[in-house]
């Protein structure tokens, strides 16, 4: 999914952006405009990142922080907008569910998982509860064999031994509740945008004057 972030001009500031020549100059002030929203994006993302650790306790990847770096700014002389390629950046604006495929979800359940596949461990073992597979643990493997109804002993299959440390749970779906504070709020970035509208006609006052 691609998130854009449209800032016309005259939202940012209206009556600044009808002065005089600005509109002859609309994808140039469009761009200035939309440089300062993103550079707001981008910083907010990097702090993002870096204040907000995994609650695992795992290492972090600094996935916020390289989705801002990845953002990028298209601009003419309609809008400016901000493009952020990343996926997940969506929640800031509604909720996300993630369906599994064919397989599972690995969801991790301990550090050590965090931000690794499943199959670059080895000796996990998938563990059982009331009839289905719940997830992956360590622990060695052991025979068991299922009884029938009538008491009757049936066929036999592996599992692993009670005991050891999850490090994944299965699931469907997982459900990601909107978490706006992902990018600055609607405010900051037109003030981000207005700030930079009145720099750029300073800068304009400033070349007519010379």
């Amino acid at each position: 999914m691609n998130l854009t972030i449209a800032i016309p001009v005259d939202t940012a500031a209206p009556t600044l952006a009808r002065l005089a020549g600005l509109r002859e100059r609309a994808a140039e002030l469009n761009a200035a405009l939309g440089g300062a929203a993103l550079q707001l994006a981008k910083n907010h993302l990097a702090e993002y990142s870096a204040t907000h650790p995994n609650a695992l306790g795992g290492s972090g990847t600094n996935y916020w922080a390289e989705a801002g770096a990845d953002a990028w700014l298209a601009a003419d002389a309609t809008a400016a907008t901000l493009n952020f390629p990343t996926p997940g950046l969506g929640r800031a604006f509604y909720d996300v569910t993630i369906t599994a495929g064919a397989t599972k979800l690995t969801l991790p359940a301990t550090a050590a998982a965090f931000n690794h596949r499943a199959d670059s461990f080895t000796g996990l073992t998938v563990f059982w509860g009331r009839g289905r597979a719940l997830g992956l643990r360590q622990g060695e493997q052991q025979t068991r064999t299922r009884t029938t109804q009538a008491g009757e002993k049936g066929s036999s299959y592996w599992a692993p031994r009670p005991g050891g440390l999850v490090y994944y749970w299965f699931a469907d779906s997982v459900f990601q509740p909107q978490n706006r504070d992902l990018l600055p709020s609607d405010e900051q970035l037109s003030e981000a945008a207005k700030a930079a509208l009145i720099n750029y006609v300073a800068k304009l006052q400033t070349e007519v004057a010379q």
